[in-house]
């Protein structure tokens, strides 16, 4: 069996939605043999095995055929704080899909999410095994139904769907096929194709966010005035302040986009990199202090929240791996952030 691993802020999310069913969630870890305290740990981790243990006892206590489908249709808008977040703060549900891509590098190391335009107005979302080790399908099942009950969820309707597609083969079995197509609302349902998919209608994806408030969008909110008070303390003309109030504004922008590049900052200014620079060094101010000093502020406002994983902040601060935010908030701080965590108790 793989040794890899994955969170277990998706295991947590389905315990919730167990726990509203009715189903006792205690016994099935202790029948799963997982560690209640792992769940608990927004940094806990679970081998693949314990996942495929886990999907089998749901499976059992459920008496559900495909309890993944079936699971990721009761999960809480806001049980996920990261993913229910970037939804919550995009625009458009595309620009939500294309942040939760970003964010399954880091949270999954067995599962990839991408989103492509196929032509005719169509855009497909994929969900693939980086390699297949599970047999039975529930755990990709369960992350397929989430992202599409997601996207209903911030759409505030359920859209019409033109085409799931999945690599497995369920076989003649009709009573299957039956939850596929009661979750997909579509008879346009398919097996043993190429990848995972589901596909939309170019509309849908490019249509606005109904949900437009969650907790963590409050959270990075109020740190933006912290971050405008430092600034604001730098002997600087007025003009200067209302420069970097807009420079901030735009890269705590980017910063949730993922794109923390000079370039991109300094094209809302419609100015080219070495320009903003030379503005920001005009008021004894680099980009790479505006940077870090973002950053800074904004973790330590995201680890005042035990829910909050330190993998979901270091994807919302726009580093690639844990491992980098773990090196600079230290740089910053002389802590690393579980001691920062652990000293604010």
């Amino acid at each position: 069996m793989s040794r890899k691993t994955t969170t277990t802020m998706g295991l947590k999310a389905v315990l919730v939605g167990l726990a509203s069913l009715g189903h006792n969630h205690v016994e099935i870890l202790k029948k799963s043999h997982i560690n209640p305290e792992k769940i608990d740990d927004p940094d806990g981790r679970l081998s693949l095995s314990k996942i495929d243990t886990f999907w089998k006892t749901v499976a059992h206590t459920t008496k559900q055929a495909r309890p993944g489908l079936m699971m990721s249709q009761h999960i809480p808008f806001g049980t996920y704080h990261t993913i229910d977040y970037l939804f919550a703060s995009s625009p458009t549900i595309e620009q939500g899909l294309k942040r939760l891509a970003r964010f399954y590098k880091l949270m999954h190391q067995d599962l990839t999410l991408e989103i492509r335009e196929v032509g005719n107005d169509l855009i497909k979302i994929e969900i693939n095994e980086k390699q297949t080790t599970l047999g039975h399908h529930h755990h990709l099942d369960y992350e397929i139904g989430l992202v599409l009950s997601r996207i209903y969820l911030c759409l505030g309707k359920n859209p019409s769907i033109e085409e799931v597609g999945f690599q497995y083969d369920i076989g003649n079995y009709e009573n299957v096929l039956q939850h596929y197509l009661a979750i997909f609302g579509t008879d346009k349902v398919t097996f043993s194709r190429p990848s995972n998919y589901i596909l939309l209608h170019e509309k849908v994806i490019k249509s606005a966010s109904q949900k437009n408030k969650h907790h963590l969008v409050d959270i990075l909110e109020k740190n933006t005035q912290d971050i405008l008070n430092n600034i604001s303390q730098l002997n600087v003309e007025n003009k200067s302040e209302d420069f970097l109030t807009k420079a901030t504004n735009i890269l705590r922008e980017e910063i949730k986009n993922g794109d923390t590049s000079i370039q991109k900052v300094a094209d809302h200014f419609k100015m080219s990199s070495r320009t903003f620079q030379r503005k920001l060094r005009a008021i004894n101010f680099s980009y790479s202090d505006l940077l870090n000093e973002t950053r800074k502020k904004m973790s330590k406002e995201l680890l005042q929240d035990n829910n909050v994983s330190l993998t979901e902040i270091s994807f919302l601060l726009g580093f690639s791996e844990s491992s980098s935010f773990h090196k600079a908030f230290k740089k910053w701080t002389g802590m690393t952030p579980k001691d920062y965590r652990s000293s604010l108790a």
